[in-house]
C-alpha cells in the first residue's frame, strides 16, 4: 500500500482473510484498500465484518465516496446539468489513494457527462477518457461506444459507425451500440436526401427534410448546426429571408465557430434589406476568419447598399421588383397614380407628395437614358474593380517601344517585328491601334441586368444617383 500497489495488496489481503476469516485487523486494512481502489460498496460490507465495530473515522472515508458516487450515478439518470455529474466524481476521487487508478465505471461517468456538455473541449476530453480505456482494453464495447459518440457529435460519422460496429462484434447485444448506430445511419441518410432535393432545386422537399432530420438528435449540437444553415439556404431561396436569420442565429447559437452559417445571415440580412446589420455582420465574420479576402469585398457591397437605401428607391416606391420590365413598371403606375391620386384623397395632405414620388419613379424608370446609372450594386462593383485593375495593368505592362521593324535579343529570345517585350522580359502579342498608331488596352465594358441604348450625355434635370466614380476615370 505504501508503493501504490493497491492490486497486489489487495491479493495479499484476500489470502490472509482466507487464513484468519474474523481477525479484525487484517479485515480492517482490507477495507482500506476497497476504498483506496475506489470500491466503497465492497468496503463497507467488510467493515461491517468486523468485530467490534470499528470506529467512525475509519468508515467515513468509504461513506462519503459511495455518497459521491451515487449522487453522480442520479444527476446523470435525471438528466441534469453536466456539472452535477462532474463535481461529486471530482470528491470521490479525492478519496482514492495516492497513485490509484481511478475506477473504469466513473470514467465512464465522466466521459457522458462530458459528451452532455457538447463543446469542442468537452469532447476531446471524453475521447481522451474513452481512448486511455481502450488502451487497457481495445475489445471494450462501453469504451467504443464513448468515442463513436464524441466522434459522432464532432460531424465525423464515418468514423462514428466504424466504432460501433465494432462493439457490436465484441458484444453483439448491446443496445447502446445498436440505438446509436441506427440514430448515426438515419441522420446522414436524411441529410444526403435533403442535399439531393437542394441540388435539384427542389427547395421544399429539402427544407421538409432537414426540419426531419432535425428531430432525429436534437442533443448533436455539430450536425444540428449544419442542417440548421442548410435549411437557411432553403429559406433563401423560398425568399423567406427573416425565418433564414432565425436557422443561422440558433446554428451559431450551437457552434459560434460556424463562419459558414455566420455567412449564411449576412447574405440574409442582405436580401431582407437590413444592411446596417450585414455591414455588422460582415465585419464580425472579417474579425473571426482575417485571412479570407473576399470579406472585405463584401464589406464594401454591403455598405454601397447601405448608402444607396438613404437614398430613394423608385423600384420601391413603384412596388416592383429590381428586374421589371417595361410593360410591369407601367402597369405598377397606373395602378398606384389611381389609388394616390390627390383628386382621389382630398382629406390627406401627404396624398400629393406620394403622387409625386410615383410619378418621378415612373418617369425615371421608363426613360432609357435613365435605366443604365441604376444598376444593380454587382454591376458597380463590378465597375469598380475592373477600373481599378485595368488602370494597375496600364501602370504594370508599359510596354517597352524597340521600333517596330527592329529585331533584338532578350533574355535569349528572339525578338520578332511587331512584337515589343513588358519590362519582365514577356513577349505580347500588339493591341489595337487607332488611327495615328497609339496603342491602348481594351476598356473593360459595364455589364448591365437590361441591355439599354448607351446616352452620349447625361440629362441636367436628372440627379446625381451614381455617386462613386473609379479613380482616374
Amino acid at each position: 500500500m505504501s508503493a501504490g500497489k493497491y492490486g497486489d495488496a489487495l491479493e495479499d489481503c484476500k489470502r490472509a482473510v482466507d487464513l484468519d476469516p474474523h481477525n479484525p485487523k487484517i479485515l480492517l486494512r482490507l477495507a482500506r484498500i476497497y476504498t483506496s481502489l475506489g470500491q466503497p460498496e465492497e468496503a463497507i460490507a467488510t467493515f461491517a465484518r468486523i468485530r467490534p465495530a470499528p470506529s467512525v473515522k475509519d468508515m467515513t472515508p468509504a461513506k462519503d465516496m459511495l455518497r459521491h458516487v451515487r449522487a453522480a450515478q442520479h444527476a446523470l439518470k435525471d438528466g441534469t446539468s453536466a456539472s452535477m455529474v462532474l463535481h461529486p466524481l471530482d470528491m470521490a476521487e479525492k478519496l482514492l489513494g495516492v497513485g490509484a487508478l481511478k475506477p473504469r465505471k466513473w470514467q465512464l461517468m465522466r466521459g457522458e457527462a462530458l459528451l452532455k456538455m457538447g463543446d469542442a473541449n468537452s469532447l476531446g476530453d471524453a475521447q481522451n477518457i474513452a481512448m486511455s480505456l481502450l488502451r487497457l482494453n481495445s475489445q471494450d464495447p462501453e469504451a467504443l461506444v464513448l468515442r463513436g459518440r464524441a466522434l459522432y457529435s464532432q460531424g465525423e460519422n464515418d468514423k462514428a459507425v466504424q466504432h460501433f460496429r465494432k462493439a457490436l462484434s465484441c458484444d453483439p447485444d448491446f443496445k447502446d451500440a445498436i440505438k446509436w448506430l441506427r440514430t448515426v445511419q438515419k441522420l446522414e441518410r436524411m441529410k444526403e436526401e435533403g442535399n439531393m432535393h437542394y441540388k435539384a432545386g427542389r427547395w421544399q422537399a429539402a427544407f421538409d427534410q432537414y426540419t426531419s432530420a432535425l428531430e432525429v438528435d436534437p442533443t448533436n449540437k455539430g450536425t444540428n448546426s449544419k442542417i440548421l444553415q442548410n435549411r437557411a439556404l432553403c429559406r433563401l431561396k423560398l425568399k423567406q429571408y427573416d425565418d433564414a436569420i432565425a436557422d443561422c442565429e440558433k446554428a451559431i447559437a450551437l457552434d459560434p465557430q460556424y463562419i459558414k452559417a455566420r455567412k449564411t445571415k449576412a447574405n440574409a440580412l442582405g436580401l431582407a434589406e437590413k444592411w446596417e446589420a450585414a455591414v455588422r455582420e460582415w465585419k464580425a465574420i472579417g474579425e473571426l476568419d482575417p485571412e479570407d479576402r473576399t470579406i472585405p469585398r463584401e464589406v464594401r457591397k454591403a455598405e454601397l447598399e447601405l448608402k444607396k437605401s438613404q437614398r430613394k428607391d423608385y423600384y420601391k416606391i413603384l412596388g416592383i421588383e429590381k428586374t421589371a420590365g417595361d410593360t410591369e413598371i407601367k402597369k405598377a403606375y397606373r395602378k398606384l397614380a389611381i389609388v394616390h391620386h390627390p383628386d382621389k384623397n382630398p382629406g390627406d395632405a401627404n396624398a400629393e407628395a406620394r403622387f409625386k414620388d410615383i410619378s418621378e419613379a415612373y418617369e425615371t424608370l421608363s426613360d432609357p437614358q435613365c435605366v443604365p446609372f441604376l444598376t444593380p450594386p454587382v454591376a458597380l462593383d463590378y465597375l469598380l474593380t475592373t477600373s481599378q485593375e485595368a488602370r494597375a495593368l496600364r501602370q504594370r505592362r508599359r510596354p517597352c517601344r524597340p521600333g517596330r521593324h527592329v529585331r533584338r535579343r532578350r533574355h535569349g529570345r528572339r525578338h520578332r517585328p511587331g512584337h515589343s517585350l513588358f519590362h519582365d522580359g514577356r513577349r505580347r502579342r500588339p493591341l489595337r491601334r487607332r488611327r495615328h498608331g497609339r496603342r491602348f488596352p481594351r476598356r473593360p465594358r459595364l455589364l448591365l441586368q437590361r441591355p439599354q441604348p448607351r446616352p452620349r450625355r447625361l440629362p441636367a434635370e436628372l440627379p446625381l444617383l451614381l455617386t462613386i466614380r473609379p479613380r482616374g476615370g
